[in-house]
């Protein structure tokens, strides 16, 4: 009797997940963020989702200018503001330019005044217009309403230092009238004594 090659039954694939409970679908509870703000969506232990405290619109932004109103300290940053300083301060020359510390203290000091002052009529013009927000054409507004200011400063001032040189200029024709008669009347009581002086010699 002849051997014959005996095979080995082929064994059954199982499936990867063949005898292992499947898993319990867990709820997943995506933690949501508000835009420009720090207010999340809290999953607590019950699966309800908890918002957290918000503000109204507007609540913050009045808190903040309250808060800066009372404070006098500077807004801008200072290494910012002394690059700037210095980036302007080359158009006007060559070289290297030095400025002290409280120089450029006092410089942040009139454009942080200026910039408010300049904001504050911007505001009102656009509360004159029954409008919220500040727009371009208000700024321009009201800087053109201060050149017109300050050039009507300009031409009085200059109008008063006109009237003032001519004052000056009658003061001193009159001071130089004064001497020249002074100067006459001096001659003539010269003139008088040496006639009379000739006179009693004859």
């Amino acid at each position: 009797m002849a051997r014959t090659k005996q095979t080995m039954p082929a064994k059954k694939k199982h499936h990867a997940m063949a005898g292992k409970m499947p898993r319990k679908s867990v709820p997943q509870i995506k933690h949501k963020l508000q835009k420009n703000t720090g207010n999340v969506y809290k999953p607590q232990v019950g699966g309800a989702i908890k918002k957290t405290h918000r503000f109204r619109p507007g609540t913050v932004a009045l808190r903040e200018i309250r808060r800066y109103q009372k404070s006098t300290d500077l807004l801008t940053r200072k290494l910012p503001f002394m690059r700037l300083v210095r980036e302007i301060a080359q158009d006007f020359g060559a070289g290297e330019w030095r400025f002290e510390a409280a120089a450029l203290q006092s410089l942040q000091e009139a454009a942080e005044s200026f910039l408010v002052d300049l904001l504050s009529d911007t505001n009102l013009v656009t509360i004159m217009n029954n409008k919220v927000t500040i727009m371009p054409k208000h700024m321009q507004l009201v800087m053109a309403l201060r050149s017109s200011d300050e050039e009507r400063q300009h031409r009085t001032a200059k109008e008063r230092q006109e009237i003032n040189a001519r004052i000056e200029a009658q003061n001193a024709l009159a001071l130089k009238q004064e001497a020249i008669d002074e100067a006459l009347a001096s001659d003539n009581e010269d003139s008088e004594q040496s006639e009379a002086g000739a006179e009693e010699s004859e």
